[in-house]
């Protein structure tokens, strides 16, 4: 354990003995609130310790808001998706252009030769 504490930097020992006061506090938070509590459901009562009503309340809040990210990552990747396919359909109508400008100013030189040479 020595030589694993020595091998940490200050912000990584600061950041573990961070997280240790915080389990600390949770464990003992966990405990001091350990009472029975008669839960309502639809279908009948069930005893359950306050502590995990918190933790079931918790959990479900965290996976509430990663599945909602998750669904608004997905859409932002949709559109992100469609918003390169516009830009290449753009970028291939500007490579383009220069092609059929060029097209249009011989045609304009050949009239503009032939109406010299008829007058």
């Amino acid at each position: 354990m020595k030589d694993y504490w020595n091998k940490l930097s200050f912000g990584e020992k600061a950041k573990l003995i961070f997280f240790a006061i915080c389990g600390l506090l949770i464990l003992i938070f966990a405990l001091l609130n350990w009472k029975m509590y008669n839960l309502n459901l639809i279908f009948g009562k069930v005893k359950v310790p306050v502590t995990i009503l918190i933790l079931i309340s918790m959990f479900g809040g965290y996976a509430y808001a990663r599945i909602y990210s998750w669904m608004k990552s997905r859409q932002q990747d949709k559109e992100i998706s469609y918003l390169k396919g516009e830009l290449a359909a753009t970028r291939e109508k500007l490579r383009q252009q220069p092609e059929a400008l060029q097209k249009q100013y011989k045609k304009q030189l050949e009239e503009d030769n032939n109406s010299e040479e008829e007058a």
